[in-house]
């Protein structure tokens, strides 16, 4: 790192390589975490990446410090928020600055199936992110409570299309994915039995819902089906 004062400013940057999990707790630990909406706060991730960053300190004016930062993904396994699905062999930029941060576009796999994701910072601190994707049956399997999986995995077959956003306020997601699934087949009893062609519309809603204890979570989950 190179440290450097000019005109009564303290400014500092270099570039770091080594693991992810590191750079994203030393982030979400730091002042700048809060800039980010704390987005960062509870990423899990694996295997070694690039960070480059920057920072700015007016010494006269510390409100106006800047930062800069590149964190550089390269095939790596990450998970971005508790209850999102983890992304594996993710690559692309994740960029952030004193007003936010900035996905730009992270490819890679998560539901058996590739996934481009895009998103970033809104202007009342939040984070929205949007994935298109697709999903497997296989990838389903995955994410099942052992409980379901002898008597739904076998029922579920191909592979279709999804669309979803995930929008962070306060670090409690709100979740909306919609499919048509075309592709997939389920063989489950009537109304809930299709072919691999027929579409069969999924819309898919996670919502937090307010409440009076801090310390409980509560969410309201819709599903509209066919």
């Amino acid at each position: 790192t190179d440290v450097s004062r000019t005109g009564g400013a303290v400014d500092s940057g270099g570039d770091v390589r080594g693991r992810v999990q590191e750079m994203l707790d030393d982030v979400g630990a730091s002042p700048g975490s809060g800039w980010l909406g704390h987005f960062l706060k509870e990423a899990k991730t694996s295997a070694p990446a690039a960070l480059q960053q920057k920072l700015q300190l007016p010494l006269q004016h510390l409100i106006e410090s800047k930062v800069l930062g590149v964190l550089q993904f390269a095939n790596n396994d990450v998970v971005l928020q508790p209850g999102i699905p983890q992304v594996t062999g993710l690559n692309g930029k994740l960029e952030f600055n004193e007003t936010g941060v900035n996905l730009g576009m992270l490819k890679g796999m998560v539901l058996g199936g590739p996934v481009q994701i895009t998103g970033g910072s809104q202007k009342d601190n939040s984070v929205k992110v949007k994935l298109d994707g697709t999903v497997t049956a296989e990838g389903i399997r995955k994410i099942m409570p052992v409980s379901m999986i002898d008597k739904v995995a076998d029922r579920i077959s191909g592979a279709s299309r999804y669309t979803a956003s995930i929008h962070v306020k306060k670090r409690q997601p709100e979740i909306i994915i919609d499919s048509s699934l075309s592709g997939m087949a389920l063989n489950f009893p009537v109304p809930l039995k299709k072919n691999t062609a027929e579409p069969m519309p999924l819309h898919f809603e996670l919502m937090p819902q307010a409440t009076q204890d801090v310390q409980t979570l509560r969410d309201e989950i819709r599903v509209s089906l066919g």
